[in-house]
């Protein structure tokens, strides 16, 4: 699972995107398609935010919750992640086994080197990081007690200990980030550095545009893909902001031109356009 030559990939999704969901079984069956889709993808940041036409506060809550609680490793959930109404139906989500969650329980089959994600914890007076070993080792870096880091194991068994390492310098995909934001408008302000793609059926074939996808792939290390939700699309929801996709710089594509269906649900429109971002990715790195 060797990363992407440092391209990030970024998505965001409005608070609306649960509006048809009938129940939270429903919601978080829709939200693990989601965070799996995110992981297979690459996704590094989820932004959530907020759509004005409508109250949509506990679904941006239950879709944030539940989207981070995905992203822990199993051993860490356990211990830190408080029992939440929104987590009733946690048991049906999918895995999403990506790297951090796919190491070993018993620390001596643990070897120098290897990296790991715990929390933060202090013991005495002294940090310590939980990793999912029976007692917490040793932390070297900056942090403070209850935070999660990415570490990399130095020493041996019986005397692990773990040293900070950024997400951003692993060589391997090792999950993401969920932001809550305002406005999608803010958002676009503040990641004026990124290119920018607007998924919509108002936009232009991805095919015909080809060429300027992968000039957008090649000409940036941060994508950031914009959705809509299921009754308002981006362009509805940037005029209740009094905005327009064309007061920003990006591209407006439809990924999915030829569906065979009336709709393309969310997550179905995340999945096709994650799949051509990477293909896209994938021949400007080859």
């Amino acid at each position: 699972m060797v990363d992407i030559k440092g391209i990030q990939i970024s998505i965001a999704l409005p608070s609306s995107i649960l509006e048809e969901s009938n129940d939270l079984r429903d919601a978080t069956n829709k939200i693990g398609s989601i965070g799996r889709t995110c992981a297979i993808g690459r996704v590094k940041r989820i932004y959530v935010y907020d759509d004005p036409v409508g109250k949509f506060e506990w679904q941006a809550q239950v879709l944030t919750r539940i989207l981070e609680y995905m992203d822990y490793p199993q051993y860490l959930r356990r211990r830190h992640l408080p029992l939440r109404k929104e987590l009733a139906h946690a048991g049906i989500l999918p895995p999403l086994r990506t790297p951090p969650h796919q190491v070993p329980s018993d620390p001596r089959q643990v070897n120098e080197g290897d990296h790991r994600e715990g929390i933060i914890v202090q013991v005495n007076n002294d940090l310590h990081i939980d990793v999912g070993f029976k007692s917490p080792i040793p932390f070297e870096g900056t942090g403070k007690k209850g935070e999660r880091h990415a570490v990399q194991i130095l020493g041996s068994h019986p005397n692990h200990r773990g040293i900070a390492v950024s997400r951003e310098h692993l060589k391997m995909y090792w999950g993401y980030h969920v932001e809550r934001v305002k406005t999608l408008s803010g958002l676009l302000k503040d990641c004026n550095t990124h290119s920018i793609i607007f998924t919509s059926r108002k936009g232009k074939s991805a095919a015909s545009s080809w060429d300027d996808l992968l000039r957008a792939v090649r000409g940036s290390v941060n994508l950031l893909l914009i959705f809509g939700g299921p009754r308002r699309g981006i362009f509805e929801i940037l005029e209740a902001e009094g905005k327009s996709p064309n007061a920003f710089e990006g591209s407006v594509l439809n990924f999915f031109p030829n569906q065979g269906t009336l709709t393309l649900r969310t997550e179905e429109a995340i999945l096709s356009s994650l799949a051509v971002i990477n293909l896209a990715i994938a021949m400007v790195i080859s």
